[in-house]
Order: C-alpha cells, then sequence, then structure tokens
C-alpha cells in the first residue's frame, strides 16, 4: 500500500515539473532515502551517507530533498523520529524510555524535551489523553469549538478534496510558522464538510497553511493517529502589517510518502483547549 500511494505521488510531481508520466529522477532519488531513514530511525545518519543513497553529492541531495519534500534532511529525519514515538505510545505499553531508545535518541532527557517541543504535549501526556480519548465526546466538542471560533476572519482559505472521498470530514486548518506543522497554529479555523473555512489574520511574518480533515465516522485510534485523514499544504504567504485579507487554497489528498509528520495531535491538544476553558 505504501508503495502504492508513494508512486502516485511520485507521478504527479512529474506531472507538475512537465516531465513524461512515471516517477521524477529527483523524486524517485528523495523517496528511496525517505524510505531508508523511516525503516532505520535508532540509526545515527550523516549527509554523506544519504547522498550517497540518493546517487549524488552532498551539495546536490539537500538542494532536491529540498525541493521535493520542503525540508531540509535533518529536519524530515527529526520529525519522523518524533512521529515514529507518537504512535509507538499510542499503539504499544512500551515503555517510554524503551521507545526513546527505538526511534534513535540516547537521552531520556533530550527526547522529551524535543517531543513535546513539536508535539506540545509530552509523551506521557499523549500516552494518557490518548487512552481516555472519547470519539464519540469529540465530535461533539468539535461542533462547540466551531461555534466558538466562527466564521468570520481576515484569512479565507478554500479547501478541495477528491471527489470519491465524500464530504462527512471534520477539518483542522491552520498556519504555521515552519514548513513542519508542529504545536498549535498561530491562527486556525475548524468546519464540519470540505469547502471554505476562514480564519482570523495573524500578527506580521511568513507562514505555511496545513489542513487536516477527519472522517466524522473514524474511530478512536484512527482519529488520535490521524492515519486515515485527508491531508494538505499550501505555499508560503507572506503577512505584513498591511495585510487586511489572505486568499489561500489547498488541496486535500490521502497521505503520501514525501509529506510532511504531521506532529500535532489536533484532536487531542483541540480537548484541551477547551477544557482548559471551561
Amino acid at each position: 500500500m505504501l508503495e502504492t500511494v508513494a508512486n502516485a505521488t511520485l507521478d504527479q510531481l512529474a506531472l507538475e515539473e512537465g516531465q513524461p508520466c512515471g516517477p521524477s529522477p529527483q523524486a524517485s532519488s528523495v523517496a528511496q532515502v525517505v524510505r531508508h531513514i523511516n525503516a532505520n530511525l535508532n540509526r545515527k545518519h550523516t549527509l554523506e551517507e544519504l547522498a550517497e543513497i540518493a546517487g549524488c553529492s552532498v551539495w546536490h541531495f539537500v538542494r532536491i530533498f529540498q525541493r521535493v519534500t520542503n525540508l531540509s534532511p535533518m529536519t524530515y529525519l527529526s520529525a519522523s523520529r518524533i512521529e515514529a514515538a507518537k504512535r509507538l505510545l499510542v499503539t504499544s505499553d512500551a515503555r517510554i524510555i524503551d521507545i526513546c531508545y527505538d526511534v534513535g535518541y540516547n537521552s531520556l532527557g533530550s527526547f522529551g524535551k524535543r517531543f513535546t517541543k513539536l508535539v506540545g504535549m509530552s509523551p506521557r501526556q499523549v500516552r494518557s489523553a490518548a487512552l481516555e480519548f472519547d470519539a464519540r465526546k469529540f465530535r461533539s466538542q468539535f461542533r462547540i469549538a466551531t461555534e466558538w471560533l466562527g466564521a468570520s476572519g481576515g484569512v479565507q482559505l478554500a479547501l478541495t478534496a477528491p471527489e470519491h472521498a465524500g464530504d462527512d470530514f471534520l477539518v483542522f486548518s491552520g498556519l504555521f510558522p515552519a514548513n513542519v506543522p508542529t504545536l498549535m497554529p498561530v491562527t486556525c479555523g475548524l468546519r464540519e464538510g470540505i469547502g471554505d473555512v476562514n480564519m482570523r489574520l495573524p500578527k506580521a511574518g511568513y507562514y505555511r497553511v496545513f489542513a487536516v480533515a477527519i472522517p466524522r465516522c473514524a474511530d478512536r485510534e484512527d482519529i488520535v493517529l490521524q492515519d486515515c485523514t485527508l491531508r494538505g499544504s499550501g505555499g508560503a504567504v507572506c503577512i505584513t502589517k498591511d495585510t487586511d485579507q489572505a486568499f489561500l487554497t489547498v488541496d486535500l489528498q490521502e497521505p503520501h510518502l514525501l509529506g510532511p509528520p504531521l506532529l500535532p495531535i489536533l484532536p487531542l491538544m483541540l480537548q484541551q483547549k477547551l477544557v482548559n476553558r471551561r
């Protein structure tokens, strides 16, 4: 299944670059490196080693990896380790220290700090919140949060999705100050179903828009891991002190091999936000 999704994504990249249908050489090289990283997260990796797998110089490798994924190789490696740790926390009863070593960290303190910085919750908090997560309650809370945020704002986001996916989704969208979505967005929007989303204008800065659509019928584990989602990201947007409106578009697709890891567990963080408002 992973190979099918990856190859479909590589075909799309080739078409966007104006090349004949089929994986572009650059995307194929990067996909090979990404598979190697994901299969060997507990190992130490160097740019020289990864460039050799890609079959090019370090300088060229860093450029094509960034071009294909919007991330540097080491940023991608770090995010993938945290994504794998998050999955193990939710799906296994392994000790946190063992998970730390399994994903390539040799210090529990460093792992905990990095995890919390990127995910917005500590490893222990993620495990506890995932165990207590109630999918039915979450769906009710999502509607409450949608009404709380309102439908007006200076950032207007148009979302599209494949026709076969339908429309029965709970959609999170937001602007993040980095190419990997981490922590909570600087501004966000929620809606039920695929369509337009409004968000308040953030302070001046450069941001990237990300959106995630969770099927309304998803079960607890699927919602927490966000595996069954549609995802999408748009280009960078510059907000200045003179900006009063921004118009963005995101095409939601199934997760693919070359997409950025989704580090915040948005449903758990939304629940936390609502609990804190009481």
